[in-house]
């Protein structure tokens, strides 16, 4: 249901309407949200460096433990019985916030990085924030908090609210996944291709959109988007003869080769890569993919016969939703 309906939203989002980067990357925190597994709120968080996802989080707890919406944290049975107000007794929810565990992912490598929260830091987060050498943090919803302010004020933290009025896309969004109801998770597969189609409403191509990621132990290593090499004009902007002709050589890069040359050098060393598509890869992109260690491909649409012939020789699992 939760795929169905955010590719039924991007299909419906005009051509060459494109979010900005600051609304894509809050689009994914809230996308990443939806594996919350507390029961007071949902809450998302990217962190981002030169336009690319180094790592996502979300609100839950740890690996083993029961989870909160399975009755695992007093502290929410005592905020449902009344005792206890928005922010108090931070120290005894058992889960792992959200900016914590995009953090701890990544580490020192946040520095200089940016942040983006579907909610204002709470101050054991903010801590962690400020310490990992982050640069800007975003978010969207407030949060009472005067002592991550004042740490904020004190280190020279930059500290942007994103107003959903201004962001058309992040409010459809937003829109979108208040109907889905607390403790409605998507599966892994479901969650990283419908970030997949979020990547896509960057694409640039007037034919159609195409959003890929590759994933690595449950974590967003590289995205790609259909679009014009850097510096060349985009199809949306007549750039593209292919677009006329079918005949003529498409000036745009697959989805799925942006993602790939944007891959951390030696970031793939084991069988647990998986490619991410909205589409189908082209034989060259799934040449490119069994190249960079790929072993496991989900799309959206039905694989050419070559593809299939190729995936089954070389034995590259695939699944397709």
């Amino acid at each position: 249901m939760i795929l169905t309906s955010i590719r039924d939203w991007v299909d419906h989002v005009p051509l060459g309407q494109r979010p900005s980067w600051t609304e894509y990357f809050m689009i994914a925190a809230f996308m990443a949200s939806l594996r919350s597994t507390c029961g007071s709120r949902r809450v998302g968080c990217t962190i981002v460096h030169d336009k690319q996802i180094l790592s996502t989080g979300y609100n839950g707890s740890v690996p083993g433990d029961v989870h909160c919406i399975e009755g695992g944290c007093p502290r929410f049975e005592a905020k449902k019985r009344g005792e206890l107000g928005s922010g108090e007794r931070l120290a005894d929810c058992i889960a792992v916030h959200a900016e914590q565990n995009a953090l701890i992912q990544i580490g020192m490598q946040a520095k200089g990085g940016e942040l983006y929260t579907t909610t204002y830091p709470c101050f054991l987060c903010a801590k962690m924030i400020v310490r990992a050498g982050i640069h800007t943090v975003y978010y969207v919803e407030g949060y009472p908090s005067p002592e991550t302010e004042a740490l904020f004020a004190r280190t020279g933290l930059c500290v942007k609210q994103m107003e959903t009025d201004r962001y058309p896309h992040l409010s459809q969004v937003m829109h979108l996944l208040q109907k889905i109801p607390l403790g409605e998770r998507p599966t892994w597969d479901t969650y990283f291709l419908s970030l997949a189609y979020m990547a896509s409403l960057r694409s640039t191509c007037s034919l159609n959109r195409v959003g890929s990621l590759v994933v690595m132990d449950k974590q967003v290593i590289a995205t790609g988007y259909k679009g014009s090499v850097p510096g060349d004009i985009h199809c949306t902007n007549g750039g593209c003869p292919h677009v006329l002709n079918p005949d003529e050589m498409c000036i745009a890069l697959d989805a799925e080769e942006n993602a790939l040359l944007s891959l951390p050098r030696g970031s793939v060393n084991n069988s647990s890569a998986t490619l991410f598509t909205t589409a189908a890869p082209s034989y060259t992109s799934a040449k490119l993919a069994i190249k960079a260690g790929i072993r496991r491909i989900v799309h959206s649409k039905e694989l050419d016969e070559n593809v299939m012939d190729l995936f089954s020789r070389l034995g590259i699992a695939r699944l397709k939703l």
